[in-house]
C-alpha cells in the first residue's frame, strides 16, 4: 500500500510517496506521521512565499531547510530531527512558538548543497541561489 502525502512549502506542492507494495494501512500512516510539520505559505521575514526546501550536509551533520528566494532576504528554517526516531522531521520553533526563520548569513553558507532537481516554481531563479 503506497499513500501520497502533498506538503506546501511557499507556493511549491511537494508530493511524497510514502509505504511499499508490502506495507499496510499503519505502516503507510506511520510513515506519514514522519513528516510531522505544517505547510509553510511565507517567509516569517519578508512575507515572500517563493520558498523551496533544499538538503545539505555540514560538519557530519544532516539538514533539511526551507529556503525564501527573495534575493534580499534568503532567510531560512530548519527542519529538526527526533533522536529517538531521525526519520522524524519538523519545522524548528521559537519560545513562543512561532517558526524559527533565520536571516541568512553569506559567510555560513556551505558549498556541498545543491538545489533540488525537481522543484516547479516559476519564480525560482537558480542564478540566485547562493549555493
Amino acid at each position: 500500500m503506497r499513500l501520497t502525502v502533498v506538503k506546501q512549502i511557499g507556493k511549491t506542492r511537494y508530493p511524497f510517496t510514502l509505504g511499499s507494495e508490502t506495507a499496510n494501512l499503519h505502516d503507510v500512516l506511520m510513515d506519514a506521521e514522519e513528516l510531522s510539520f505544517s505547510d509553510i505559505h511565507k517567509c516569517d521575514k519578508c512575507g515572500n512565499d517563493n520558498l523551496i526546501l533544499k538538503a545539505k550536509e555540514a560538519g557530519g551533520f544532516k539538514y533539511v531547510e526551507a529556503w525564501c528566494m527573495n534575493k534580499d532576504c534568503r532567510a531560512t528554517l530548519t527542519f529538526g530531527r527526533k533522536k529517538e526516531n531521525p526519520n522524524v522531521f519538523y519545522a524548528r520553533r521559537n519560545d513562543d512558538k512561532s517558526l524559527k526563520w533565520e536571516i541568512y548569513n553569506k559567510e555560513e553558507t556551505q558549498t556541498e548543497t545543491k538545489a533540488p532537481e525537481d522543484v516547479q516554481s516559476k519564480d525560482v531563479q537558480y542564478d540566485d541561489i547562493p549555493f
